[in-house]
């Protein structure tokens, strides 16, 4: 990789003045005004007159866009907007001084604190224990990288592969995924997303997570080489090596089946139909089902759920039909069913956050938990089965949700849940962490 582009010492006028002093006199003769030759004197030695510099200023060169390569006025680096912010410079052209805590996962480190789930890292950039939430079970992550799942066994959800250790999990509708320590995309249960191989023939995939996808290559038809993993129904997402937005599975986002998103991520969250991610710059990006509001009452995929606030944000999360995620000021914001005027169903006030400042925050089927920079947990939303009774006082640190119910880890590493609890989904086991 290239590093940022600096100012060059030489400027532009300098060079155009030692080019044009080596052109003149080319043909050793110096010319009258009145054009004839001179053989009197001696080109190869010019007039001092003629010589002397011009004391006019020539005008500054037109400072370029940020993203051109080219170190200008005002810019504290510019990287061509390569979109790895792991290179010490921003895609706004503001330098950064990489290192553990600085927001992205570096070459080095297993996670960051001020990453997407960084509630799981430490202070050395290593991975604690954390909680993933699916739709009926949920997964927990050991800080040796080891896993166990509980609740609805049906479909061998619950299966962790055996010997498996694991960087990331994402618990899905019947399923689940992982980012082994080799950097493998590993997931079981029932879902597209379990299908082993996967063949380009033609140009269309047959097998694999990607059947029915467009193809080039048989590459095209396994999950991509992603750090981080989110994951729905049917489908999945993660953050490249390069910043980028990678989806795979089937129909992925509902309105595309590609789902790929141009621009460089901190953070993904899936549900449903819809993505959404914070770019490196803060600002969102949602995209599939819902980037309208139009009958949300009787066609819930029209909410507006991808249709995401301007601002600035460090972390996003997407529920079944709404959205939400924190300001830079640590603040709420959400969007799409249950925001203030949608009151037909599916609208249960799970977009109209409460006041305050939080530092993690989780999205259920139609609900929202999410902890305060004071360690407490706050719930808003539909709370029929117990989802929104969260356990009092502070001392947390990380929280997901499932349909109906949510769990969340302490400071000290321990994991509790409430909420629905048919199929055991709060009942963490003894052996976790």
């Amino acid at each position: 990789m290239l590093p940022p582009m600096v100012r060059p010492a030489t400027s532009w006028l300098s060079l155009a003045l030692l080019s044009s002093a080596a052109c003149a006199g080319r043909d050793g003769r110096a010319t009258s005004d009145a054009g004839s030759p001179d053989a009197g004197v001696d080109a190869s030695i010019p007039d001092a007159a003629d010589a002397a510099p011009s004391t006019d200023a020539a005008p500054e060169p037109d400072a370029g866009p940020c993203g051109d390569g080219t170190l200008d006025p005002g810019e504290e680096c510019d990287d061509g907007r390569d979109g790895d912010p792991c290179d010490g410079c921003l895609d706004d052209c503001t330098a950064i001084d990489n290192g553990c805590g600085d927001g992205f996962v570096c070459a080095g480190e297993a996670c960051d604190p001020g990453a997407a789930g960084g509630g799981a890292c430490d202070s050395t950039c290593t991975h604690r224990p954390s909680l993933s939430a699916g739709a009926l079970h949920a997964c927990g992550l050991r800080a040796d990288g080891t896993a166990t799942c509980w609740g609805d066994d049906t479909f061998e959800r619950l299966d962790v592969p055996a010997g498996e250790r694991f960087t990331a999990l994402a618990a899905g509708f019947r399923h689940t995924c992982g980012i082994t320590v080799d950097g493998r995309v590993v997931c079981w249960g029932q879902s597209v997303l379990t299908n082993p191989g996967g063949t380009c023939s033609g140009s269309t995939c047959e097998g694999g997570p990607n059947n029915g996808r467009p193809c080039t290559a048989t590459a095209d038809c396994e999950p991509p080489e992603v750090r981080t993993v989110t994951t729905s129904i049917a489908f999945a997402c993660g953050i490249g090596p390069d910043h980028g937005a990678r989806c795979w599975g089937s129909d992925s986002c509902r309105e595309d089946p590609v789902c790929d998103m141009a621009g460089a991520f901190i953070d993904l969250a899936t549900r449903r139909n819809h993505v959404c991610g914070v770019r490196t710059d803060g600002t969102l990006a949602c995209w599939g089902a819902g980037t309208t509001v139009s009958s949300c009452g009787t066609s819930p995929y029209h909410c507006g759920q991808a249709d995401p606030p301007s601002g600035t944000f460090v972390r996003v999360t997407a529920g079944d039909f709404h959205g939400c995620a924190i300001r830079e000021d640590g603040t709420v914001a959400c969007w799409g069913a249950g925001t203030e005027g949608l009151t037909d169903w599916p609208s249960f006030g799970q977009s109209v956050p409460p006041s305050g400042t939080f530092a993690d925050i989780a999205a259920g089927q139609d609900f929202t938990c999410g902890i305060r920079t004071t360690g407490e947990i706050a719930c808003w939303g539909r709370g029929h089965v117990g989802q929104l009774d969260a356990p009092t006082g502070a001392g947390f640190r990380q929280v997901t949700a499932g349909d109906s119910f949510a769990c969340a880890m302490t400071d000290d590493d321990r994991a509790v849940c409430w909420g629905f609890d048919n199929v055991g989904q709060t009942d963490v086991p003894a052996d976790f962490p």
